[in-house]
């Protein structure tokens, strides 16, 4: 969906017969897409967790070989 898509509604004024067909057509859409985007950024504070983990890990066993030097 683009913004020209939907640039009738946007002027304000009442809304169109049309447009408001058109909105509830998009709203299926509109579910999957957010649907999608909160799926994406919970991988990302997944992927986000597991690296402060491994950086943990890492501070560690760096911490480790400098007390055996």
């Amino acid at each position: 969906m683009s913004a020209p898509e939907f640039a009738d509604i946007a002027e304000g004024g009442p809304p169109r017969e049309t447009s408001i067909e058109r909105l509830l057509e998009a709203a299926p859409r509109l579910r999957e897409y957010v649907e999608r985007l909160e799926a994406h950024l919970r991988r990302g504070e997944e992927h986000r967790r597991a690296l402060l983990h491994i950086m943990g890990d890492m501070n560690d066993l760096n911490k480790r070989f400098g007390h055996q030097r």
